[in-house]
């Protein structure tokens, strides 16, 4: 991956215009990306500070707290990325979670909300590891039919 390409490419563009929060959220995954939790937060409140309704800084936000394994404050930002923009992806990535964890009810619940913006998550929950724990369930079966 080229995460760092990613970040110069944002600092330049934030250096051009220190306002440009989309540029702070993206170089914010890509910190996280790169295994810097706490400079990611960090370019993401930025973000947040300069435009608190930015669904995809919210969503890159529960992300960041997903990628290290802070599963409850990861549903959390979902849940509010979620008030600002109904994504699919944030509705799959708190399926994800439940998944991992075990919980069939809420992976499905989450999950079914996903696929019905977007039937292409169906192939990608087809294939997502962290679907595992619950994939034998006949209600996660039925559900990707």
């Amino acid at each position: 991956r080229h995460y760092a390409q990613s970040i110069a490419l944002e600092d330049e563009v934030l250096q051009a215009d220190p306002q440009a929060y989309e540029a702070d959220s993206i170089k914010g995954i890509a910190q996280a990306y790169r295994g810097n939790f706490t400079q990611a937060m960090a370019t993401l409140d930025q973000a947040l500070a300069l435009e608190p309704d930015f669904a995809g800084a919210r969503f890159n936000k529960a992300l960041t707290y997903e990628l290290f394994d802070y599963y409850d404050q990861a549903i959390s930002w979902y849940t509010k990325a979620l008030e600002v923009e109904k994504s699919c992806w944030s509705y799959y990535g708190i399926a994800s979670i439940y998944g991992r964890r075990g919980d069939v009810a809420n992976t499905v619940k989450y999950l079914k909300m996903a696929i019905a913006i977007n039937s292409g998550t169906k192939g990608a929950a087809r294939e997502e590891k962290d679907f595992n724990p619950v994939r034998t369930s006949p209600q996660f079966q039925a559900l990707l039919k």
